[in-house]
């Protein structure tokens, strides 16, 4: 898999990303509990008044469930890391 280059404006725009590839990875683990992880973090994007980055994490979220198929915990870890360039540190 080829690493793609993402250039951001600024240091919220590189957030927003973040927080989008967080959403869609805890949104293909198809886990229940991720569900209401990702609904707190739309809310609170909300609260803070970043109604433009929620409906973003909303729509990820949303599309997302409806293309998801079922992984584990490690592959979630794992998705999340190769979207956002992260090395998993595993204990």
């Amino acid at each position: 898999m080829a690493k793609r280059t993402v250039t951001f404006q600024n240091k919220n725009e590189m957030k927003a990303d973040l927080m989008k590839r967080c959403v869609r990875a805890l949104a293909e683990a198809g886990d229940g509990n991720f569900d209401g992880l990702c609904e707190q973090l739309i809310q609170e994007e909300q609260r803070k008044g970043h109604t433009v980055v929620a409906k973003q994490l909303e729509r990820a979220y949303q599309e997302t469930r409806k293309r998801k198929k079922p992984v584990s915990m490690p592959q979630v870890v794992s998705l999340f890391c190769a979207r956002s360039g992260i090395a998993p540190a595993w204990f």
